[in-house]
């Protein structure tokens, strides 16, 4: 959390030194509340939406209601069609799962090992990532657990 608000502050901070004036809104990893932090987005006439989504997908008629709205909106994290964004910071999810079986792999050293999976929040990016590691995982791993950890070390723990 302490990293967050020092993020928070330098991006406040920058926003300020640039003379523009900073919204932001918390889903809490929670996809049911994003429609209605971007439909407030709209309400205050934004100039543009940064959109750390749990799930691009779920999003798609808000995300048309911003560009109808004439809002340009930036995904982070995220696979998704770019062409009804502004811009994405796109990553290959599944590969990055593909990369920590390969760890998982090279750790167990050809021993029967269990694996527990703590993945964030349901939705499109967790489910890319669970899935890269769980259909990469060799034979000899058995993924004895599979649950959310909602991005909160204190909670996956």
């Amino acid at each position: 959390m302490r990293l967050y608000r020092l993020r928070r502050r330098a991006t406040a901070g920058a926003a300020k030194n640039n003379f523009a004036r900073l919204v932001t809104a918390n889903s809490k990893q929670d996809a049911s509340t994003e429609p209605a932090n971007i439909q407030d987005m709209i309400a205050r006439e934004v100039d543009a939406i940064i959109l750390q989504t749990v799930d691009t997908d779920a999003l798609k008629r808000d995300l048309e209601k911003a560009a109808e709205a004439d809002i340009p909106v930036f995904l982070t994290s995220v696979s998704t069609d770019p062409d009804s964004i502004l811009g994405a910071v796109v990553v290959d999810l599944e590969a990055v799962g593909r990369l920590d079986a390969q760890w998982i792999t090279d750790d167990a050293d050809g021993r029967d090992v269990q694996v527990a999976v703590i993945a964030g929040a349901p939705g499109a990016a967790s489910d890319l990532l669970t899935d890269g590691i769980t259909k990469a995982l060799p034979a000899n791993a058995k993924v004895v657990a599979e649950e959310p950890g909602m991005y909160d070390a204190g909670r996956a723990g």
